[in-house]
């Protein structure tokens, strides 16, 4: 499930690196053929099924128990079973991304977002796809890759103790790139290990969280 986060920004790259929306959707499509060549055992067993691979696999629809969040622990049940409170999440998840795409992901697009949807549906010529290839670096990768995680986590509904598996490789790297200095890298990095490592939960434990990944934005 957590890969699904990287998905926009993973598209974003494909597009600007070849230059060719066209390329980009194969590379997607390459992605699709693993996921299924990594089904076909599960899905061919005896007692196995597509939709019960595709259930187990990513449980789209899940319910999420107040009892075990972490994050939104603070907004009490109540709030945090409501409809509104979910849709509420989303709507949020997708002004973060649009606001990233507009504001920080684009950067190596001469032009910016308008001229990003210009390229989309005229179509890039070679020489622009190469010039946008050569500013999408390893460095501009994972800081898209990362800040796109951290978006998802920051607006995902529930977060258990063991999904900082999710971020905790790509919070040092983002706190570093926020240019901010080392003590103020380590003493963020520091805070959010301890309330994830020796914290007990609670609403303080929620507000904390919630707060070294919007750091993490920056």
């Amino acid at each position: 499930m957590s890969s699904l986060l990287y998905l926009p920004a993973l598209g974003l790259i494909f597009v600007l690196s070849t230059g060719s929306p066209g390329k980009a959707l194969r590379l997607a499509t390459l992605m699709l053929q693993i996921q299924v060549l990594l089904a076909v055992p599960f899905v061919a067993s005896e007692s196995g099924s597509l939709s019960g691979y595709l259930g187990r696999a990513f449980e789209f629809s899940r319910a999420f128990l107040w009892k075990w969040t972490v994050n939104w622990r603070f907004v009490g049940e109540e709030v945090f079973t409501s409809f509104s409170f979910k849709v509420g999440l989303l709507v949020v998840h997708i002004a973060l991304l649009f606001f990233f795409l507009s504001t920080r992901w684009l950067r190596p697009v001469r032009g910016g977002l308008i001229q990003f949807i210009r390229n989309l549906v005229s179509g890039t010529n070679r020489e622009e796809g190469i010039r946008t290839s050569a500013q999408t670096d390893g460095a501009y990768m994972l800081t898209t890759l990362f800040t796109c995680n951290m978006v998802g986590m920051l607006c995902a509904r529930s977060l258990h103790y063991q999904f900082y598996s999710w971020m905790a490789w790509t919070t040092p790297f983002l706190l570093w790139k926020s240019g901010l200095g080392v003590p103020f890298v380590v003493s963020i990095w520091a805070m959010q290990e301890f309330k994830i490592e020796l914290s007990h939960g609670g609403w303080m434990y929620g507000v904390t969280v919630n707060g070294c990944v919007d750091w993490d934005l920056r």
